[in-house]
């Protein structure tokens, strides 16, 4: 039976307690379940009940006649056997039958599901469960879970509870089938999260063709608010790459999300008009932004990343007043109030629209604001949007070159492109385009190519020096230029060298967490 949506949001591994048998899950185990329901974003579907079963025969199911997920209390006790894996164990049996409750097919099955056999006289089902599981895991590394150490361990665990075994049985795979499509789906996530990971750092270097490819293949298989909110900044990039100083010259807090991140290109082409073709052009792609947006809200009413966004397009679609309506209905500022780093990109966003409509006094107060935030990247663009109010700032040309930290430069020039033609390539479109991977320590290499060869490699590692910047610093003088090298993100930023040769992906607080070199062939 089909099982379209897994989700798993906690990101550190905790003990679950003991309940008692037959009883109500307890708050922890009931807070998992909820950060599920909240993570999937398909809030059109009501969130089914959660019950803990002594009946002990399917592991896990989801009954659409009282919309009821419901759980063994021997497979509970099995992932609280877990140690510190239990969380992710318990979470990936609960989101697998919760996402019966996201597709129509489990709704026709009024018996209920079974998490542990599924029909195997149809390969349909076997397809539908590879789909479900890649969904799953896939969402599980967007809310925190990287699962390919955990699964393995859990299935022989699972099959010897329920006496399964080296068993054949009619309409349950064997321990052999499960682990090689388990294995399959793993493999192929962990494709899909490279992908992800790997766009994002595309789109920050302005390779939007490759950042397009990499979004649309994940599209195949996860239909997630990420890739519509991702696809619509890409958009949006490519549109204010036709820069229009009325609305350009401000720095907007556009989001990328890469659990995730986004780009704001701000490439200054000198004062001359727009051609007729490129207004045209920019004023599509924008509306293709919008679109892109507006998919994302749909899956989830909540979602603020892609609701800043859409916001800010309409702003840069000189609809101003549209963005503060837009903000006010929905009610975000008081929303947000505790959430300090939201509310400070939201009231950025109020103040460029009170600029654009002519309310300077308003628009000073709100940057000023926010200038005082301890948010790097948000402080930086509030002070950035003050000079430029204040007209002390050139709106139509660079005025200096943007200097990378030299410790960074110094550090990624013994980063090497290791050869990578002896392996297999994973192929993004019928076009020829692909990508190669090669893990060497703590250094993965991705090479982009096409049937003419190499385009591109991207050279990363986790960074273990406990280096810090201070983005204020850096951006003094404030120029655009240096915004023009910077990627917001909801933790955060990214951050790229003038020539796009070198990447640092930073936390808020100024903590560098990963570093890249790209190398073009």
């Amino acid at each position: 039976m089909p099982k379209l949506f897994i989700l798993f949001t906690l990101v550190v591994a905790v003990a679950i307690p003991c309940i008692a048998f037959g009883e109500k899950p307890t708050a922890s185990v009931q807070k998992i379940y909820d950060a599920l329901y909240q993570a999937a974003g398909q809030f059109t579907v009501k969130k089914p009940s959660l019950e803990i079963s002594t009946e002990n025969k399917r592991g896990a199911a989801y009954y659409s006649a009282k919309n009821a997920v419901v759980l063994d209390e021997k497979t509970y006790q099995l992932c609280r056997g877990m140690g510190k894996d239990s969380s992710a164990a318990l979470a990936f049996v609960l989101a697998h039958e919760l996402s019966h409750a996201f597709h129509r097919e489990s709704k026709k099955n009024r018996a209920g599901t079974n998490y542990l056999s599924y029909d195997q006289t149809f390969e349909m089902d076997i397809q539908s469960e590879k789909v479900a599981d890649i969904n799953g895991v896939f969402t599980a590394y967007l809310a925190g879970y990287r699962l390919s150490q955990v699964v393995p361990k859990f299935l022989p665990k699972l099959y010897d509870a329920y006496g399964l075994t080296g068993r054949t049985l009619k309409g349950y795979p064997s321990l052999d089938e499960r682990t090689r499509t388990t294995k399959e789906v793993l493999a192929i996530t962990d494709d899909l999260i490279d992908l992800y990971e790997m766009g994002n750092y595309l789109l920050a270097i302005g390779r939007y063709d490759l950042a397009a490819m990499n979004y649309e293949y994940i599209l195949e298989y996860y239909q997630g608010r990420e890739i519509h909110n991702n696809l619509g900044v890409l958009y949006l990039s490519q549109a204010m790459e036709n820069y229009l100083p009325v609305t350009d010259r401000f720095i907007y807090p556009i989001e990328l999300d890469a659990a995730t991140q986004l780009k704001k290109i701000a490439q200054v082409r000198g004062p001359q008009e727009l051609t007729l073709q490129q207004k045209l052009d920019r004023m599509n792609l924008l509306n293709k932004a919008l679109n892109k947006f507006m998919q994302a809200i749909a899956l989830d009413k909540d979602y603020l990343t892609a609701k800043l966004n859409y916001a800010c397009t309409l702003n840069l679609l000189q609809k101003p007043k549209n963005a503060v309506t837009y903000l006010a209905k929905r009610k975000l500022v008081k929303k947000e109030a505790k959430e300090t780093a939201n509310a400070e990109k939201i009231k950025l966003v109020l103040a460029i629209s009170d600029a654009l409509l002519g309310n300077s006094v308003a628009a000073k107060t709100g940057f000023r604001e926010v200038a005082k935030s301890k948010t790097q990247a948000a402080a930086a663009a509030a002070d950035y949007n003050l000079e430029v109010l204040q007209d002390k700032l050139p709106v139509a040309a660079k005025t200096r070159e943007f200097v990378f930290p030299e410790r960074f430069s110094i550090l990624v020039k013994g980063m090497k492109v290791p050869k990578v033609s002896h392996l297999q390539p994973l192929n993004l479109n019928e076009q020829g385009d692909c990508v190669r991977h090669l893990t060497e320590g703590n250094t993965e290499t991705f090479t982009f190519g096409n049937k003419r060869g190499n385009t591109l490699s991207i050279i990363r590692f986790k960074n273990t020096l406990a280096t810090e910047i201070d983005l204020l610093e850096l951006a003094e003088p404030l120029d655009r230029s240096f915004f023009s090298n910077l990627v917001g993100t909801p933790n955060g930023f990214y951050l790229k060298s003038e020539d796009g040769t070198i990447v640092l992906k930073v936390s808020n607080d100024g903590k560098v967490e990963e570093v890249v070199k790209v190398d073009r062939h």
